[in-house]
């Protein structure tokens, strides 16, 4: 479960990339070979779209980084709403190495311990809110103890049998606070708190508080992420299915064999080559990441007279603009080649 977005200051951001993270470390640990993820807290929670399918891409890249012979061998990403599966199309060939060590929100974010363990109780027992509605409960808690007025607390938990979000207002007991004065202890076990309720019902549950000992006093290790440079991304075309509607079983045909008929001369396939005359699976990885982010796709040809042949096939667009930056990427390798040369020539050869 992700974190509520409330106004982009309460570090939502670490928390979605931690969550994802975590759940992937979760599937690792139960030996899992693939997980599936949506858009998490983007409808639900209120996180923007963008943001959300941005971080969540990341976590899944970073999580390859740490664990390269990972048990997790395939992950998916998917969601109800179209615009979050476009999003996600659109994030995932982009190439993140540098970001996350530019994010100083999520590099430098320490969680505090939890200090208490919160539960509702249920028709079949005790049921732990997860770790962020924990928290939230445990800050108002502490905050009805050290003030007179009684916080106002809303809840929003995701129902996963319904798929839906579910409000719940939390009310501590009135006479609490005395209770606590006069046994003092009663904080250290299992202690009936006060009660959530339904906003939409009414119906009332005790929400039970558990405290959480610290047994190991330990300097809170800030995350190191492994660098990306060795993740490579691949373009896996699947068979398209349309929904065409019509009156007739002839139309529907017929307007299908249009639409194919149009992907088809939008797409090209050509040939190009650039010079470069070693080194040469190196520059095979880099012009992958290149073709990748056009979204198009690359058949590399037997090299030969110092060129490196291949065949570029995609929508006119994206095959122009990829022969375009494979050819800048070649220019660039070639002068520095060039530079490293002329710098050996003039360097001074000294004898002992």
């Amino acid at each position: 479960i992700g974190p509520p977005y409330s106004d982009g200051d309460q570090q939502e951001r670490p928390l979605l990339f931690f969550s994802v993270l975590s759940s992937l470390r979760l599937a690792e640990g139960g030996s899992y070979t693939s997980v599936a993820l949506p858009a998490i807290s983007s409808k639900t929670y209120g996180f923007p779209l963008a943001d959300c399918t941005n971080i969540v891409v990341r976590a899944v890249k970073q999580f390859f980084a740490d664990y390269p012979q990972s048990n997790v061998k395939k992950v998916i990403l998917l969601d109800m709403d179209a615009a979050a599966c476009n999003s996600f199309a659109r994030e995932v060939v982009i190439d993140h190495r540098n970001e996350l060590v530019d994010d100083d929100d999520i590099i430098n974010y320490e969680l505090p311990p939890l200090t208490a363990k919160w539960c509702w109780q249920s028709d079949n027992g005790e049921k732990i809110n997860d770790e962020n509605h924990a928290r939230q409960i445990e800050d108002a808690f502490q905050r009805y103890l050290k003030t007179s007025p009684i916080p106002t607390l809303v809840i929003h938990a995701d129902n996963l049998q319904s798929g839906t979000i579910v409000d719940y207002s939390i009310h501590f007991l009135p006479n609490l606070k005395q209770l606590l004065a006069s046994n003092p202890s009663a904080l250290n076990g299992r202690l009936v708190c006060g009660y959530q309720k339904r906003i939409s019902s009414g119906y009332e549950r005790d929400i039970i508080r558990y405290p959480v000992v610290q047994t190991i006093q330990s300097t809170p290790v800030a995350y190191s992420p492994k660098p990306l440079d060795s993740y490579h991304l691949q373009v896996v075309t699947t068979k398209v299915y349309w929904d065409i509607t019509g009156i007739a079983r002839e139309a529907v045909q017929q307007a299908e064999r249009a639409i194919r008929k149009v992907i088809d001369s939008a797409t090209i396939s050509e040939p190009y080559s650039i010079p470069l005359n070693k080194d040469f699976d190196t520059h095979k990885k880099e012009l992958i990441k290149i073709v990748t982010q056009q979204q198009i796709q690359i058949d590399f040809q037997q090299e030969c007279s110092g060129q490196l042949p291949m065949v570029l096939k995609g929508l006119k667009p994206n095959v122009e603009d990829a022969k375009s930056k494979i050819t800048s990427y070649a220019l660039d390798t070639l002068k520095m080649q060039d530079d490293l040369m002329n710098r050996r020539k003039d360097a001074n050869v000294l004898f002992i």
